[in-house]
């Protein structure tokens, strides 16, 4: 309901929002993976080639030096599925923003924090709701309180893979409403796109009795309290959502509050995890939805060179929203000839069922950082793949690895190590003193592993942890006793002993 900043104007003209567009796609680096093709592709995908509008002088006919006999000289308007296409031409300026993250994520600006930021980045003249840390980075908008995008980044190459929105795929709207009914329904505004955290279905009594009236209702937005996120509120008050991202983590997590007529909101995700490669090659590496033991709904897209890219929603482990494996997302007897909850354009649709104080969380992996594990024991079946072990087998963890030198394949994979060379020491620590005669530890860390330091005065004693858990960073960490975290520093005349202690974060 607001009008854009600016005429659509042409590319070249150095004015309009398709030559702003333009200038922003062309901008992105190819050194982040597909992130410079999708910029291009959604402006090519958005502009005809002739300027398609509504005919009204029908007479075509033509003298024989080919001037029309009767001419149009009237004003027509751009034809409704042009205009719905070429509104779309904005969204080619996103990847700017991302590629400036992920530039700063190479860099190291976001390996201990995790940010939200409010800007114009589609040239709107309205503010977009951003949260990021360094592996992952999602797109808000007020309208709905829907995360129109989103991208995964690999933490070890640096490469990006878009894994929420097809800013492709034709949109049925000249707005950034999306549809509120199902694509082969006969009323209401079909769906064509669904963007995660949508509200879809508002419940108010008993089943099927409802709105769907939140799906576009313009919901107003806050910092969230307590870490980097927001809180998206909708106009009615009825429905509040905060979204949170923690430093390091992958998972938007969750919260939904709901007024006292509201008992359930039927939320729907759609998930396009690694959208370049679903547009090239369709579902051919799309798995089918995996409901995994630990309460996590998987769609995994796994190339043929084993680039795996995850994206999943985590309603059990501490979450307490529903899975709803009943879901359609087509009316009976429609004619459609697909996969249920797959009738968008390169989409897989997850819905979850929500009460008044319930969680879940959104979550995306590529690279090293992919945990989903089919023997469900933890170690991530990449891992396992490389050194030719069982991704069945929930046994392979507690082998002893095949370097023989007293380790399982569990703790070769925690320590980052090759199970089929000889390692006699998992992780090497050095002790020194230091200047003021203080024990100093060093050590190297891997990414995503977690490190706790404890001591004790004595072998047979208890062991006490100083101080919190560390992050790894993939370098070598320095730890000096001065007693901060210890009580007191050791003495000369003392001994103190320490142990480091190495796990592989899960609960990310």
């Amino acid at each position: 309901g607001v009008p854009l900043p600016g005429a659509y104007g042409q590319i070249g003209s150095g004015t309009g929002l398709a030559d702003r567009a333009w200038t922003n796609a062309t901008s992105v680096s190819g050194s982040y993976g597909s992130l410079a093709k999708l910029a291009r592709a959604t402006a090519h995908a958005s502009v005809f080639e002739a300027a398609f509008h509504d005919q009204t002088a029908n007479d075509l006919s033509k003298f024989s030096t080919g001037a029309y006999i009767t001419p149009d000289t009237t004003f027509q308007n751009m034809s409704t599925f042009a205009k719905y296409a070429q509104s779309q031409t904005r969204s080619a300026a996103i990847y700017s923003r991302v590629n400036a993250w992920a530039a700063a994520a190479a860099g190291g600006t976001y390996t201990t924090t995790a940010m939200a930021e409010a800007m114009d980045v589609d040239l709107d003249g309205e503010p977009e709701y951003l949260l990021f840390n360094d592996r992952v980075m999602a797109l808000f908008e007020r309208l709905g309180g829907r995360m129109t995008h989103a991208w995964v980044r690999d933490i070890l190459s640096g490469e990006v893979f878009q894994t929420v929105g097809n800013p492709l795929g034709y949109a049925g709207s000249e707005t950034e409403e999306e549809g509120n009914v199902h694509l082969s329904a006969n009323t209401g505004q079909p769906a064509l796109r669904t963007s995660g955290f949508k509200d879809w279905f508002a419940q108010t009594g008993g089943a099927g009795v409802g709105t769907n009236g939140y799906v576009n209702n313009l919901y107003a937005v806050t910092p969230a309290a307590d870490a980097a996120g927001w809180t998206f509120s909708s106009s009615d008050g009825k429905i509040t959502k905060t979204i949170t991202l923690a430093p390091r983590s992958s998972r938007l997590a969750a919260r939904y509050d709901l007024g006292a007529d509201v008992n359930t909101v039927f939320v729907r995700h759609g998930m396009s995890p690694n959208l370049y490669d679903l547009l090239v090659n369709g579902q051919a590496n799309l798995t089918s939805v995996n409901d995994t033991t630990r309460g996590e709904i998987n769609v995994i897209d796994r190339t043929p060179q084993q680039r795996t890219v995850r994206s999943f929603v985590k309603y059990g482990g501490g979450y307490t929203a529903i899975y709803n494996t009943s879901a359609v997302d087509r009316d009976p007897n429609s004619g459609f000839d697909t996969l249920n909850m797959r009738n968008q354009a390169q989409t897989q649709q997850i819905e979850v069922a929500v009460a008044n104080g319930q969680t879940f969380a959104i979550a995306f992996e590529t690279g090293p950082s992919v945990s989903i594990s089919t023997a469900d024991d933890a170690i991530p079946d990449w891992w396992k793949q490389q050194y030719a072990l069982s991704i069945t087998d929930p046994t392979v963890a507690n082998q002893p690895a095949a370097s023989g030198d007293g380790m399982t394949n569990g703790q070769k994979y925690v320590f980052g190590l090759d199970p089929t060379v000889i390692h006699p020491i998992g992780v090497t620590v050095t002790v020194n003193k230091d200047a003021q005669g203080r024990f100093t530890l060093e050590f190297p860390t891997l990414i995503d592993r977690i490190y706790q330091i404890y001591f004790s005065s004595d072998l047979a004693g208890t062991w006490t942890a100083a101080g919190p858990t560390i992050p790894g960073s993939g370098g070598v960490l320095s730890w000096t006793d001065d007693g901060t975290t210890t009580g007191t520093p050791p003495s000369s005349t003392n001994r103190r002993f320490y142990r480091v202690n190495i796990q592989y974060p899960l609960a990310q």
